[in-house]
């Protein structure tokens, strides 16, 4: 890929626009950065679209060679039908209008599969303010368009509630299903996370927080199980769980995760648990009291003695 630029730069081939002047030099400086990124990073002629640099992680998803990609566009490498979805949000950017935009679309790999993608787009400037070279980074979103596509429908079905909490702006979003689960009505939640937390049994508060805390720390996932409270006075038992995004900096931005109501299950192994304490009782009171009994319960199952 060296070797091309380097033909590029010395030949002044079409639309090079990350500064003929700098040389190779310049060239390999922003390569070296590119390839020490994660993300899949390039570079691309804002007149033409097509990419000037990639690294190794923007070749993996879209399924190319860092030479293949040199002779792609953008465009040309989006599905058909989601190529007009940012063409208003990159026509702001080349006008100055923005400094970046972000968009969630499909992408085409060379075998005509698809993958999701979240696509950032900024670009560097000349000192006129035209642009002079525009970049592309690509996350891989497909795993989490498939959850999110499965919550959505578990969620119009009524089973699932599904939020999403800024971190940065302390801004939580609750689906209506999310509503029916703590009792609540959409007025009357201000969308912070205290206000959830305040709706969250005063005994589970402690440790359900805890458990947010360790999520945006990154130590480990947030699935707590706890009670809420409805204003009725009611207790209800949830079971949660979610994935975290972390920005640049390591710091947590946003939790998107779901809720779903486990009452029935957490009476039913309460009623079990009164069941197996009952037998427990009455067979310690039917066997000769110079035996010593021991009762031992695997999970939910039924006890099992044993004589020592």
């Amino acid at each position: 890929m060296e070797q091309q630029l380097g033909l590029l730069v010395a030949s002044g081939g079409a639309g090079f626009a990350i500064g003929l002047a700098a040389g190779i030099a310049e060239v390999r400086r922003k390569l070296a950065l590119l390839r020490r990124s994660g993300v899949g990073l390039g570079l691309c002629d804002p007149a033409t679209g097509r990419f000037l640099l990639a690294n190794d992680a923007l070749g993996q998803f879209f399924g190319r060679s860092e030479a293949e990609l040199l002779l792609c566009t953008l465009e040309q490498l989006t599905h058909p039908e989601d190529r007009a979805r940012d063409q208003g949000l990159a026509e702001q950017l080349l006008r100055g209008e923005r400094e970046t935009y972000q968009v969630r679309k499909r992408f085409l790999r060379p075998d005509r599969s698809q993958v999701w993608g979240d696509l950032v787009m900024a670009c560097t400037r000349h000192n006129d303010g035209r642009v002079r070279e525009l970049i592309a980074q690509v996350s891989d979103v497909s795993e989490l368009v498939a959850k999110t596509t499965y919550l959505e429908a578990a969620a119009r079905a009524g089973v699932v509630g599904v939020w999403d909490w800024n971190i940065t702006e302390d801004v939580l979003t609750w689906d209506p299903v999310m509503y029916r689960l703590y009792g609540r009505r959409a007025e009357d939640f201000s969308g912070t996370r205290d206000a959830w937390a305040s709706a969250v049994h005063p005994d589970d508060q402690a440790f359900v927080l805890q458990e947010l805390k360790a999520a945006q720390m990154g130590w480990h996932e947030y699935k707590p199980r706890f009670r809420v409270v409805w204003p009725d006075g009611s207790i209800h038992h949830v079971q949660a769980r979610s994935r975290t995004s972390f920005g640049p900096d390591g710091r947590a931005q946003r939790m998107i995760g779901v809720n779903y109501d486990i009452t029935e299950q957490v009476e039913r192994q309460l009623e079990v648990e009164q069941q197996r304490q009952l037998l427990a009782t009455t067979l310690n009171a039917l066997v000769d009291p110079l035996l010593f009994l021991t009762l031992e319960a695997d999970g939910l199952g039924l006890p099992e003695l044993r004589f020592s």
